[in-house]
């Protein structure tokens, strides 16, 4: 893949990963950190994705009552949240439980007090509408030097 291409992929994943991170932190969705740092781009010729956490949809809208999380994913959150009153700290494998049959019974309702939900799609739709654009138009300008620098090499007979 030419080095430029990928140099302006790597550039607009970032920004897209950095635009996610800062709506992450703002609307403070930070419990472990985890989903943050999940936040990968894989590039390619034709483009960029981001790898993300599973949990990215439940953020974004909520989950449905069924299945019991996993206890050990629950313990770990309790360790790193801030703000939790001691006693739910006191016996974290209890609280873990606890919460866990609340998830498997009720669900995680988005939005919620403390997540007004679509945080993830939101930030995708303003990429699109911009970021996404201004990637176009970057491309656009390179590609026009790619043909200007071939057909001026095939009237030289350099190309």
């Amino acid at each position: 893949m030419d080095s430029t291409i990928q140099a302006l992929y790597h550039k607009y994943a970032q920004r897209f990963i950095d635009q996610l991170q800062e709506v992450y932190v703002a609307n403070n969705i930070i419990a472990t950190g985890d989903y943050g740092k999940s936040l990968l781009p894989e590039v390619a010729e034709t483009g960029f994705i981001i790898k993300h956490a599973i949990y990215g949809k439940v953020i974004d809208n909520g989950r449905g009552a069924g299945k019991r999380p996993s206890i050990p994913s629950i313990m770990r959150w309790l360790e790193n949240k801030k703000g939790l009153p001691p006693s739910m700290l006191r016996d974290k494998r209890q609280t873990a439980f606890a919460i866990a049959n609340k998830i498997a019974r009720e669900g995680i309702k988005v939005p919620n007090q403390y997540n007004s939900g679509r945080l993830i799609t939101n930030v995708v739709n303003d990429f699109l509408a911009t970021d996404v654009y201004e990637l176009l138009g970057e491309l656009e300008v390179y590609y026009k030097k790619q043909l200007q620098y071939r057909m001026k090499g095939a009237v030289t007979g350099r190309y």
